[in-house]
């Protein structure tokens, strides 16, 4: 089944859940008191990137047909990325998953629920 989205042009970042735990850990632990750190993997894709992938890992091509079928919204957000600089430098903090590997990791509990 499609599922209608923007032309997907958005560039964002993606950050597995099990890195966002890790970089809490690592701010609680190093980070500096009372500085705020963005999360993120520090690594942006454009969304229809995305789309393609989970289309291609899931076998699913209808995806990619819903692509372009809605309209952007007035105020939306075309660049997502977090710039961990100062998270990776305070803290030593860096993303053991790829959106490759989170995908996969997704995909492998979904089907086991």
């Amino acid at each position: 089944m499609p599922c209608n989205t923007t032309p997907a042009a958005q560039i964002w970042d993606y950050v597995y859940v099990d890195d966002i735990a890790k970089a809490l850990w690592c701010i609680a632990k190093n980070g500096v008191h009372g500085k705020r750190y963005p999360i993120g993997s520090g690594i942006a894709r454009s969304l229809k990137s995305y789309i393609a992938e989970i289309a291609e890992a899931t076998g699913s091509d209808e995806l990619m047909k819903g692509v372009g079928k809605m309209a952007y919204r007035e105020d939306q957000v075309m660049n997502l990325l977090a710039d961990i600089t100062e998270l990776t430098g305070d803290t030593g903090f860096t993303c053991d998953y790829g959106f490759t590997e989170g995908l996969a990791k997704t995909i492998e509990f979904v089907s086991r629920s």
